[in-house]
C-alpha cells in the first residue's frame, strides 16, 4: 500500500484489526509528556464509557443509557515517551502510569497530578517498555498502527545489551515480521511510516 497524498487528508479514518500482532521492546524510555488533564476519570457502570466530569452523564447518556458510575476508577490517555533516538506517541493505562511517575496508586498519583500538575510527572522514572499493536487507523492510503504501552518496568541504572533486555543488531523486513522485535523509539516510527513494518530483530524479554 503506498503513501498517503496531500488529498487523504480528508478522508474518514477507519479501524481496522491487524491479522498479526507489532510488540516491540525499547530499552531505556522517559515519559516526557500527557495528552489529558482528566486522564483519571469514572465509567458508567451499565456502558463502560466515560462519565463528563461537567455533565455527571456518560457518552451513551443520550441513547438511554441511565449512568450509573462504577466504584473503581480509571486511568487512561496517551503519553508522549523518548529515548535516545527521538520521541513517541501511544495509549497508556494504569498500572504503566503509576510505574513512570512513581506513584503507588490511583490516589497517590491524583495527590500528584494536584500539587505539581501534568507537566511534573515527567522524567520521574527511567523505563523499559513493550509497546503493542493490533489495530490500525487508515486514512485513504495512510496507515498508522494503534500503539499501546503494555508493560513499563523500571531500568535506571539497568545494564546496556543485557540477555535480558538486548540492544538493537539489524532492521528487518515484512517477511519476518511474526517475531518480537526490539529497538528504539526511530524504529517503531518505521512501524507507522510503511504499510511493510519494519523494525530490529534480536527478540523480547519474557512476559
Amino acid at each position: 500500500m503506498a503513501f498517503a497524498s496531500a488529498g487523504d487528508a480528508d478522508s474518514e479514518p477507519s479501524s481496522q484489526r491487524m491479522s498479526e500482532e507489532i510488540r516491540v521492546f525499547v530499552p531505556g524510555v522517559w515519559l516526557v509528556d500527557l495528552r489529558d488533564a482528566d486522564m483519571v476519570f469514572q465509567v458508567c457502570q451499565k456502558c463502560r464509557t466515560k462519565i463528563d466530569m461537567t455533565t455527571k452523564e456518560c457518552k451513551k447518556a443520550g441513547t438511554g443509557c441511565v449512568t450509573i458510575p462504577a466504584d473503581e476508577k480509571v486511568v487512561l490517555t496517551v503519553a508522549t515517551v523518548a529515548d535516545f533516538s527521538g520521541t513517541f506517541r501511544a495509549t497508556i493505562r494504569e498500572h504503566e502510569l503509576l510505574t513512570f511517575t512513581s506513584c503507588s496508586d490511583v490516589a497517590a498519583l491524583e495527590a500528584l497530578v494536584a500539587e505539581i500538575g501534568l507537566p511534573g510527572l515527567a522524567f520521574r522514572c527511567r523505563a523499559d517498555i513493550v509497546l503493542g499493536a493490533n489495530k490500525v487507523n487508515v486514512v485513504g492510503e495512510y496507515i498508522t498502527p494503534n500503539f499501546e504501552i503494555l508493560q513499563a518496568k523500571p531500568s535506571l541504572l539497568a545494564e546496556w545489551d543485557a540477555a535480558e533486555r538486548p540492544a538493537a543488531s539489524y532492521v528487518y523486513q515484512t517477511g519476518e515480521a511474526g517475531e518480537r522485535v526490539v529497538g528504539g523509539m526511530d524504529n517503531v516510527l518505521m512501524c507507522e511510516r510503511r504499510r511493510g513494518t519494519r523494525g530490529v530483530r534480536r527478540g523480547i524479554p519474557s512476559e
